[in-house]
């Protein structure tokens, strides 16, 4: 293996069974890569992207659309899960009751 190569390989482990994001005050979010050894998010995007993929060809496909089938993709493949997330961070002012991870409360989160 190349001086490089051990420098700048990816651990395969860590691409789809995620890493720690730590942000401080107790948040954390568990993500795996967007693509690379992350069989199921390849698998889902393609899912996704099939009934629009004429649209993509042509470069049609309306911008709210792409942003609503990415954040179902991310919510369901690299984001596997959270502590610490909060009312608040939905924007519910002074909501401190904790958030349980599900793919739609993701979703939510993101919007």
């Amino acid at each position: 293996m190349s001086k490089l190569s051990k420098h700048f390989r990816t651990d395969n482990r860590a691409e789809t069974g995620g890493v720690v994001l730590d942000y401080g005050d107790g948040v954390k979010i568990r993500i795996a890569r967007a693509g690379g050894s992350n069989a199921r998010y390849l698998s889902r995007l393609d899912q996704l992207a099939r009934r629009y993929r004429r649209q993509i060809q042509l470069d049609t496909l309306p911008d709210s659309v792409a942003r609503e089938m990415m954040r179902r993709l991310y919510a369901e493949t690299v984001v596997l899960g959270w502590e610490g997330v909060t009312g608040e961070d939905f924007g519910r002012e002074g909501d401190t009751s904790p958030v349980a991870f599900s793919v739609d409360n993701c979703i939510a989160l993101f919007e």
